[in-house]
């Protein structure tokens, strides 16, 4: 199935380098190479994020599988956008299919964009795979805290985004449970086409549904239990701190996303 195996979103307990990390470096990091992957066209850049992403892969100190699992995730978007790139960016015809035809352009444009996304989800599920839902949203916290000169609810907004992100895992959760319970029925769900296998979920969206509002209201009832009240002060059991390592990460990241802007430009 196409759920089946899935950890996007989920913690992978560990002491590697990147587990290790302060959850704001981790977040400024993905987003300062996310930004970089958006300007990176050339070999020089594509082999340096490549090998960059490769580096954080094994620093990490989880296994590879995890990632590629979560690659499964969007395997059809990145074959749709490989094929549309492939079909619709004029240049030099290689290959014609009827009307249509394939341009070595196309071709490029096509695996630069499926490379784009990839680097994107890893750089994003690295953060998850290494960070407590705790610590993400004490971070995310922490970096939205100039925000409440304006008004805006900063405990909340990070408290909200922190249980979204530990929602994902439960989603699939009740996905793979739900569907345990109808091949136990008789359900069929082992098509190898994987348009049937989507065509098969689209019934079990309403129990899906039912199953994650009842663990939100679960939720709600656990935190009412606990005295909580929004907008109320609340200390950490684990005070986030930058030391020597978060300051050369980040300096790192920023390093490498300008010096692939400058090769880009052409300025060295």
């Amino acid at each position: 199935m196409v759920f089946e195996g899935l950890t996007l979103g989920s913690y992978v307990p560990g002491n590697s380098l990147l587990h290790n990390l302060d959850p704001r470096t981790k977040i400024f990091s993905s987003l300062i190479l996310i930004m970089g992957t958006l300007v990176a066209a050339s070999p020089v850049s594509f082999l340096t994020y490549s090998l960059t992403v490769i580096l954080l892969l094994g620093l990490s100190g989880v296994a590879w599988g995890h990632f590629l699992k979560s690659l499964r995730f969007i395997y059809l978007i990145l074959l749709l956008s490989f094929l549309v790139q492939a079909f619709s960016v004029p240049g030099e015809i290689v290959l014609e299919l009827g009307g249509l035809t394939v341009t070595r352009e196309g071709l490029e444009s096509g695996a630069l964009l499926s490379w784009r996304l990839v680097v994107v989800v890893i750089l994003s599920t690295l953060v998850t795979y290494t960070t407590t839902s705790i610590n993400l949203s004490a971070g995310l916290e922490k970096i939205l805290r100039p925000l409440e000169r304006i008004g805006l609810p900063v405990s909340q907004l990070a408290m909200m985004m922190g249980i979204a992100i530990s929602f994902i895992p439960l989603m699939l959760q009740e996905f793979q449970a739900v569907i345990i319970a109808q091949q136990s029925r008789g359900a069929g769900f082992g098509s190898h086409n994987i348009f049937r296998q989507f065509k098969n979920l689209l019934p079990l969206l309403l129990p899906v549904v039912a199953g994650i509002l009842r663990r939100a209201d679960e939720l709600s009832e656990a935190m009412e239990a606990r005295c909580y009240r929004p907008g109320a002060h609340r200390t950490r059991m684990q005070v986030l701190r930058m030391y020597p390592r978060d300051w050369t990460a980040l300096a790192a990241s920023f390093a490498l996303t300008v010096g692939v802007v400058l090769i880009e430009y052409g300025l060295i």
